[in-house]
């Protein structure tokens, strides 16, 4: 079939007699050169003759500087007479011997890429399709023109290259899925298709995963062989190593060779290969060691046991996962536990190439260091939710606390402020309808003064009659109040004591009212008062005692009134309150 499509003899025999009239004009001529070959091919209505023209500038060998007659012509000089050597369409005898006149010299192939190998066209010869095409002619076997699609040949890493892996599927899949060519030779067309539906191809096909084993990963590339039973194995292995060696191991591959039965693909197919479970464990017991082991056998019920022992694994690892991210998301540190349960997918991956031991010990082995991570995580989520569980209890309690201890300290805050404002309003009516004299207007800073007169007065209690009768008397002439008003003031404080304060003494109730600030203005308003007036002198640490006591200022507080009073004093000499 494809020898009949490249037979182009007649069409170029034309092409050479429309060039020129005889064979030896054409050799007068000068050599055409590729562009004059693409420039003619393309102007021909026979595809087959325009199509090589449009797909070579994109071929590798174009890139590198080749031309037509490169491969059609070497031996020609340029001639296109076939009796020159010029080479219309290769024999598919001679494809191979015509690319390796290139690809099998190692010295010519070394000046565009090093790192190529030269021996493709010995290993082909090695393969089915080599062995049949020189020793039956075949014409259903592959040459590397079919593979790499001849004039428009990318390199493998190419996306568009028949040979990248995503496309070598379909590049075998010409041949091998075409009932008519593989019926003459008895073989099976639905490879392809099972591949597609494989874990292999639904790598490759729906994930693009380019490390997945395409048709050459297994058969290999120019010496493509089908695998023989003892080396399939060896084909798996390439991968799959670490089972092979449990395999290796197991005592079942000598047997397996003895029954001509292909190690990995007894149980897992050729290129139907599906995605394994633990589950599938006991099925897969029962569809393929009872192929030798009779039923009852110990060694046929090893299965069904590794499934158990992998189950538990996982759920075990899974429920530790869950407890620990509920931890974690409940703000518990758990990062560590978390990144050493992590390690537990690799004892599951190792219990699992374990299986292919035959045997329970190397399963168990893993299965057992898997569970002592996953039960100390379990353990480790337990006691995280068991703290979360008793802080929010402890923080139920303590907000519970805190706003009881707000709650009091706000109804405190009401109470004084309402204390405060009970005496402050009826001190301030009492100032303003009974102690105002006349029609004199209210003294500056009334509130203030009325509350030293209200400390002094009662202060004033631990003072002897006499002396105590001076100091309402001063108050009166300082704060411009009528006679025997500070009698009236002292009774009106004792009644608001009694009546509006409980617990407690104005004076207390002045030192919660006044600020820091205010309650060192009233001292000083105070002191002045009393440093003013001669005959008080001799009492006033006695008396300044007593008055820091009852309004609870610290003597720092005292002692700075003073000092204020004192630089006052010494800037207006004799200057009395009134004064001011």
């Amino acid at each position: 079939m494809i020898r009949r499509h490249l037979s182009l003899g007649p069409h170029i025999a034309a092409f050479a007699c429309l060039v020129g009239a005889s064979a030896a004009p054409l050799r007068a001529q000068s050599p055409p050169t590729s562009e004059a070959c693409v420039q003619c091919h393309l102007g021909l209505d026979d595809d087959r003759l325009a199509a090589p023209a449009r797909d070579f500038p994109s071929d590798i060998h174009a890139e590198k500087g080749f031309g037509c007659l490169d491969c059609h012509g070497p031996e020609s000089h340029g001639s296109l007479d076939p009796a020159m050597g010029f080479l219309h369409a290769p024999d598919r005898r001679d494809i191979p011997a015509l690319c390796g006149r290139c690809h099998s010299d190692a010295e010519f192939m070394r000046q565009y890429n090093p790192s190529i190998r030269v021996d493709q066209v010995t290993e082909y010869w090695t393969s089915d399709h080599g062995q049949r095409l020189r020793g039956f002619d075949d014409p259903d076997v592959a040459t590397c023109a079919d593979c790499h699609k001849v004039h428009r040949i990318r390199p493998p890493s190419d996306p568009a290259a028949s040979t990248y892996p995503l496309n070598v599927p379909e590049t075998c899949g010409a041949c091998h899925s075409d009932p008519q060519r593989m019926t003459r030779h008895g073989l099976p067309t639905d490879q392809l298709e099972k591949y597609r539906n494989s874990v292999h191809g639904r790598l490759i096909f729906d994930q693009g995963d380019l490390s997945a084993p395409v048709c050459n990963d297994c058969h290999g590339n120019h010496g493509a062989t089908p695998p023989g039973v003892g080396s399939v194995r060896y084909v798996c292995g390439q991968c799959h190593a670490v089972q092979g060696d449990f395999f290796d191991g197991s005592g079942h591959r000598p047997e397996f060779e003895q029954a001509d039965l292909p190690g990995c693909a007894t149980c897992h197919d050729h290129h139907a290969i599906q995605k394994t479970s633990d589950a599938n464990l006991g099925v897969r017991a029962e569809e393929v060691c009872s192929t030798c082991h009779s039923p009852g056998d110990p060694n046929a019920q090893v299965f069904p046991t590794m499934e158990g022992l992998l189950d538990s694994l996982t759920v075990s690892a899974d429920a530790s996962r869950k407890i620990l991210l509920e931890a974690r998301d409940a703000g518990m540190e758990v990062s560590q536990d978390l990144f050493e349960l992590d390690n537990v997918n690799t004892d599951i991956t190792k219990a699992r190439a374990a299986i292919h031991s035959f045997h329970l010990d190397p399963v168990k082995t893993e299965v057992d260091a898997g569970l002592a991570v996953t039960t100390a995580g379990l353990q480790q989520g337990d006691a995280a939710m068991e703290e979360h569980s008793f802080r929010r209890v402890g923080l139920a309690i303590s907000a519970g606390i805190i706003l009881l201890l707000i709650a009091a300290i706000f109804m405190k805050m009401r109470d004084n402020e309402a204390r405060a404002e009970e005496v402050l309003s009826a001190c301030r009516a009492y100032f303003e309808q009974e102690l105002k004299a006349g029609d004199r207007s209210l003294p500056t800073g009334e509130h203030l003064r009325l509350a030293a007169s209200a400390a002094l007065l009662e202060a004033a209690t631990s003072l002897p009659d006499e002396e105590r009768r001076h100091l309402a008397s001063l108050v009166e002439r300082a704060y411009g109040l009528a006679p025997n008003t500070a009698d009236r003031l002292l009774a009106l404080v004792e009644r608001i004591r009694t009546e509006h304060v409980e617990n407690g003494r104005l004076s207390a109730l002045i030192a919660e009212t006044y600020t820091q600030e205010q309650m060192r203005a009233l001292l000083e308003e105070i002191w002045l008062l009393v440093y003013s007036d001669d005959d008080l002198a001799h009492h006033e640490v006695v008396f300044f005692e007593t008055l820091a006591k009852l309004l609870h200022v610290e003597r720092n507080e005292l002692a700075a009134a003073r000092r204020n009073v004192g630089a006052y004093a010494a800037r207006n000499p004799g200057g009395k309150k009134g004064d001011r």
